[in-house]
């Protein structure tokens, strides 16, 4: 199966704006930094991995990780860049788009799972609003309309409807959190900090 990932990225600069109560802008583009390196790791690990963006320091990174890159034309936002990343990839039998910000999402979990080639696959958020992971099989790579935003999970079903393929809605722990809001990155920081520890800690004898 001709499988391929898309991944949207905005500017470094310009990504988790919602996080600026908490932090400044240099250490939210770090942050977003850090986050595109780990889910290239992931990306090309599983399958050939192309990077949307409009910024040139993202596509140095994502070449340097061994994924291809388009830049985006100007002023498209997050689904019309999708929508014009789609227009430019060769024939594939299936589209998986993720986005960055999986902080928890292994390769392990995401060649994992197993998607049916003939239906569309919306793994949502936590919250069950948000898609966090989009499958596109052939049937709809071309026609599927993105809808990220707000609500895209109900949105990426009506749009499922709409073109007569079945869907399903999956919840997957590993792509469920995401780092969208301040309370979303202090627990994200809190965890590591937990995981860390715990690596750190010497075995117990018995």
């Amino acid at each position: 199966m001709n499988f391929q990932i898309l991944i949207p990225a905005k500017p470094l600069t310009e990504g988790k704006s919602r996080l600026a109560p908490l932090l400044n802008g240099a250490y939210r583009a770090a942050l977003c930094e850090h986050l595109l390196r780990r889910i290239l790791v992931l990306g090309t690990a599983t399958a050939p991995t192309t990077v949307v963006t409009a910024d040139p320091r993202v596509a140095a990174i994502a070449r340097s990780a061994g994924a291809h890159a388009l830049l985006e034309p100007a002023n498209c936002g997050l689904n019309g860049a999708l929508d014009w990343a789609r227009s430019q990839g060769g024939d594939v039998d299936c589209l998986l788009v993720m986005p960055i910000d999986l902080p928890w999402l292994s390769v392990a979990g995401l060649q994992s799972l197993r998607m049916n080639p003939r239906r569309i696959a919306i793994v949502t958020d936590r919250r069950g609003n948000g898609t966090n992971l989009l499958f596109l099989p052939r049937t709809a790579i071309r026609g599927f309309r993105f809808a990220f935003g707000q609500d895209s999970a109900v949105a990426h079903q009506a749009e499922a409807a709409r073109l007569g393929i079945s869907a399903e809605t999956i919840s997957f722990a590993e792509a469920a959190f995401d780092i969208d809001l301040p309370e979303d990155y202090t627990e994200y920081v809190f965890q590591r900090a937990l995981n860390d520890g715990a690596a750190a800690q010497p075995p117990v004898d018995e």
